[in-house]
C-alpha cells in the first residue's frame, strides 16, 4: 500500500493542504504544536474511521469553520471524508458515496505508534482490552456489531441485578437465566476472537523482543476474566457501575502465579512460521460452558457488588519478560520495547489478514527509545512500508537518513503547512 496524495480542508490546524508523497519514507520534521500529529491523525482516520485522541469528531473540524475535509489517493483508490457538525460524515469512495465506514477503512490500512501506546503496558486491564479489541474491528468487519450486542445485553443484566436481592430471586426470574445464555453465547465469542489474536501474535511478539533483548524470553498470555482475583473486582466495583457497560476498572492486583506462559523467542523471522498448534486455542463451546458455570457460582457477589464480574469485559492480557510479569517488574525501558514490539504484531496481523502493507505511522516514537533501540526500530521497518516519522529532534534526521537518504523524503511542518526540507 503507497498513499500517494493528501489534501486536508479545515481539518484541525489546517485551512488548505495538498502534498504528495514520492519516497517510502516520509521524514516530517517541524517544532512542537506545529500540526505534525493532526497530519498523522488524519491518515489515521482513513484506516480506522476513528481518531487516535478524541471520541468527539466534532474536534477535527478547524474552529470557526463548517465542515472539514480529508482526501487521499492511495493505489488507484480514492477516498474521501467529509466531516460536519454533529458528528455528521459524508463518505465518498471513487467519488461514489457510502454509507457505512466498514467500506473505506480496509482501503489505506495503517499502523500508528505513539508515546501513549505504553499506557498498553502499563495501563489497566481496559487498556489492553482496547488494544486487542481495536485489532480485531479492522480485520473482522462483524467484530463491532458483536461488541455492541454483547454491551447491550451486559447492560441489561446488569440492571436486573440491581433489582435482586438474591440468588433465590435471581433463579426464580426465567428472564435472568435468558440474559445469562445470551451474555455467554455473545461473551464467549468475543473470548475466542483475542484468546485467538493472543495466540497467533505470540511468535511475533517474541522475535520482536529478542531483537530488542537477545538474553532474555519473552511471552505473552490471555487471562480470563475466571482467571483473575475476584476480590480485584470488589474494590473497584463502585467505580465499575460508573463506567457502564464497558467495564473499565482498575483492579488493585492480577492474578500472575498462573496461565504465564513461559515462552523462549524463535529465530524464523515474522510470519513466516505463524503460530498454528492447536493446544493454544481454546474450543468456543468449552469457553461458553466455563462462562456459565462462572456466572452461576458468583452470582452471590454479583448481587452485593451489583454488578456483572464474569467475561470478556473483565479479561486481560499478560505480558512476561524474564518470566515474570513487565507490568510490575520490567523497567521503562524494557515496558516501552514490550509496547513497540506489540505494535508491530498489529503490523503483521493486519497486514496478514488484509493481504496488504499497511502505512506505517511513528508518531514521536523514536524520540522515546535510546540510540541503540531506535535503530533496531528502523532496521525492523527496513524498507517493508511506506513510513511516516514524525520529530521535532533535529538529532533524529541524521539517524533515519543513515538507512538510505534517497529513499527519505523530508517535509517541514511551520505555520500550519507543509515545505519541502
Amino acid at each position: 500500500m503507497h498513499l500517494k496524495k493528501l489534501e486536508l480542508k479545515n481539518f484541525r490546524n489546517y485551512t488548505g493542504l495538498n502534498v504528495e508523497f514520492l519516497k517510502n519514507t516520509i521524514l516530517i520534521f517541524g517544532d512542537n504544536g506545529q500540526g505534525k500529529t493532526n497530519l498523522l491523525e488524519s491518515i489515521y482516520y482513513l484506516s480506522s474511521g476513528k481518531s487516535h485522541r478524541t471520541s468527539n469528531q466534532d474536534e477535527l473540524i478547524k474552529w470557526g469553520t463548517e465542515f472539514s475535509l480529508i482526501r487521499a489517493e492511495a493505489d488507484s483508490r480514492l477516498v474521501e471524508l467529509e466531516f460536519r457538525a454533529g458528528n455528521s460524515l459524508k463518505i465518498k469512495v471513487d467519488r461514489v458515496m457510502c454509507r457505512k465506514k466498514s467500506e473505506f477503512i480496509s482501503i489505506i490500512p495503517a499502523v500508528l505508534f505513539t508515546p501513549d501506546d505504553l499506557k498498553i503496558i502499563k495501563g489497566s486491564p481496559s487498556n489492553r482490552r482496547e488494544f486487542l479489541d481495536d485489532l480485531l474491528e479492522r480485520i473482522y468487519p462483524g467484530y463491532q456489531a458483536l461488541r455492541l450486542q454483547y454491551q447491550k445485553i451486559l447492560n441489561q443484566r446488569n440492571s436486573l441485578l440491581k433489582s435482586i436481592d438474591s440468588p433465590a430471586k435471581a433463579k426464580e426470574n426465567l428472564t435472568f437465566e435468558v440474559w445469562n445464555e445470551n451474555l455467554a453465547k455473545h461473551g464467549s465469542e468475543i473470548i475466542k476472537k483475542r484468546s485467538d489474536l493472543v495466540s497467533e501474535m505470540r511468535h511475533n511478539f517474541c522475535y520482536y523482543m529478542k531483537a530488542f533483548f537477545p538474553d532474555f524470553t519473552s511471552g505473552i498470555q490471555y487471562v480470563y476474566s475466571w482467571d483473575r482475583k475476584l476480590s480485584d473486582f470488589q474494590a473497584a466495583s463502585a467505580e465499575s457501575d460508573r463506567s457502564g457497560a464497558n467495564g473499565t476498572v482498575t483492579p488493585s492486583a492480577d492474578r500472575t502465579g498462573e496461565n504465564i506462559l513461559k515462552d523462549s523467542a524463535l529465530s524464523q523471522e515474522p510470519s513466516q512460521n505463524p503460530v498454528t498448534e492447536k493446544d493454544t486455542k481454546t474450543d468456543i463451546a468449552i469457553i461458553k460452558q466455563k462462562f456459565l458455570e462462572k456466572l452461576d457460582e458468583n452470582l452471590p457477589k454479583e448481587i452485593s457488588y451489583r454488578t456483572t464480574v464474569t467475561g470478556p469485559h473483565r479479561d486481560d492480557f499478560i505480558v512476561t519478560f524474564g518470566e515474570k510479569d513487565i507490568r510490575s517488574f520490567g523497567s521503562q525501558g524494557q515496558q516501552r520495547a514490550a509496547s513497540v514490539s506489540l505494535k508491530f504484531c498489529e503490523l503483521e496481523e493486519i497486514r496478514e489478514k488484509t493481504m496488504k502493507n499497511p502505512v506505517l505511522l511513528l508518531d514521536d516514537i523514536l524520540s522515546e527509545l535510546d540510540l541503540k533501540r531506535e535503530k533496531i526500530v528502523l532496521d525492523l521497518i527496513k524498507d517493508k512500508y511506506q513510513t511516516f516519522i514524525t520529530t521535532s529532534n533535529i538529532n533524529y534526521v541524521s539517524h533515519i537518513e543513515e538507512t538510505g537518504k534517497d529513499r527519505v523524503q523530508e517535509l517541514v511542518v511551520k505555520e500550519n503547512s507543509i515545505s519541502k526540507k
